[in-house]
């Protein structure tokens, strides 16, 4: 398999490049002029001003971190990228913290305030119509500014570090497949998961079994990844329902821009269908000639029926 790799010149020439310096200087200036004029937030100018900064600043931070995942996804043992990737975060924190005061008037403002601040010629400020309404959905769940600040600064080594050990851990996770005729076979551990959407077929079931085999290595780690996230969110709900309730499920039906009725209706849809899938994959499974499919295969490419032979398509192709 051929390790992936990126052009992302068009960014940045390489870790060490001095534009990344001058970038974050950047980004640190926008977040002390937030600062410096934050007694100012009540006003339609300061307003406009603070979120033309911030999106300046967070479209450098966007960039900055995606040209440093984009390292770390190739080399997961990339110090200086996932280094990088650590700075990023706390600079998102600083910025997250310093737009608080800010985001706060957004949230409680009158709607005539509103319609001011979106009055402007930069699509920056003009645009947020729609993130001001999502916004001020949550109004009533929000915590005082100390506290969303506390809770921003405390997500990077809290929440967000939790996320980066498992990432570290699958990165760095070493997986070797056994195969029938005894032979043995060690690959990274992405790879092996690539394997179970490709079209190697006699492949799949060794990869399978060795990642499981490798995952269960770390169960105790994954483990404790998985409740300290699920009890850090708990106990950030439960301060936020001091006014309205916050279910579980809220935080991520509001990220992905829908109600709890629109995900019922479509389990609900997905249930009285499942006959549908149930006949997919006994397709499938045939296709592949079994009776059933097997954990697997059931991501598995299509396999050449008959006596043609699979085409390969180049990246150009594609």
């Amino acid at each position: 398999m051929t390790t992936p790799s990126w052009n992302l010149t068009i960014a940045y020439s390489g870790l060490n490049d001095p534009k990344i310096s001058q970038d974050i200087a950047l980004i640190e200036q926008c977040i002390e002029v937030l600062h410096l004029h934050v007694d100012k937030r009540q006003t339609v100018l300061a307003m406009q001003n603070a979120i033309q900064t911030s999106e300046a600043a967070g479209t450098l931070l966007a960039t900055i971190n995606t040209f440093a995942t984009c390292h770390a996804s190739v080399n997961a043992t990339d110090e200086a990228a996932k280094a990088m990737v650590g700075k990023i975060a706390k600079l998102n924190s600083l910025l997250a913290q310093a737009f608080t005061p800010y985001e706060n008037v957004l949230a409680h403002a009158e709607e005539s305030f509103i319609a001011e601040v979106l009055d402007h010629d930069s699509g920056d400020v003009a645009g947020q119509g729609f993130q001001l309404a999502c916004l001020r959905k949550e109004a009533e769940t929000q915590l005082s500014i100390e506290e969303e600040q506390l809770l921003s600064a405390m997500q990077v080594d809290g929440r967000d570090a939790w996320g980066r050990l498992y990432d570290n851990l699958t990165g760095s996770l070493q997986v070797t497949l056994e195969h029938d005729d005894g032979s043995t076979e060690t690959m990274g551990f992405s790879q092996a998961a690539s394997l179970l959407y490709g079209a190697d077929f006699d492949k799949q079931k060794p990869a399978w079994k060795a990642i499981q085999k490798a995952m269960e290595t770390h169960q105790e780690s994954f483990a404790a990844i998985l409740n300290a996230l699920s009890g850090w969110r708990h106990t950030e709900y439960q301060k936020r329902s001091t006014v309205k309730n916050v279910h579980f499920m809220d935080p991520s039906l509001h990220q992905s821009r829908i109600s709890s009725e629109t995900l019922d209706a479509m389990m609900s849809v997905a249930k009285e269908n499942r006959s549908t899938g149930q006949k997919a994959g006994s397709l499938m499974a045939k296709v592949h000639g079994q009776k059933t499919m097997s954990p697997w295969n059931h991501m598995a490419a299509m396999p050449v029926l008959g006596s043609a032979e699979a085409k390969v398509y180049s990246f150009e192709e594609a």
